[in-house]
């Protein structure tokens, strides 16, 4: 099951997030991957009675990921807490501390 979110095409998402992170002002690509570091750092995960596993972080409404193990709710994550960012700073939203 995929988080919410969701934005198609890893390249056309590698491109819009770099005219967005200069539209928001953010200087280097690295105070990116440290903000979703800094939040996957945040993430919390549990097991539901079906065995899959489910997981948000906290501070970012709507965001979580379910998937049927650990590993892939990690990823699906991550990849539901990028397309996060990038809806928030198309819509011009302040991102959280």
């Amino acid at each position: 099951m995929r988080g919410c979110c969701a934005v198609s095409g890893d390249q056309s998402q590698r491109a819009l997030m770099a005219a967005l992170t200069v539209q928001a002002g953010i200087q280097e690509p690295s105070m990116l991957t440290d903000y979703i570091e800094a939040g996957m750092r945040r993430a919390r995960y549990e097991t539901l009675e079906d065995g899959a596993h489910f997981g948000t972080i906290d501070g970012f409404p709507g965001l979580w990921a379910s998937e049927s193990s650990l590993d892939a709710c990690r990823e699906e994550l991550r990849s539901a807490f990028e397309d996060w960012i990038l809806l928030a700073l198309r819509e011009g939203d302040d991102l959280p501390a």
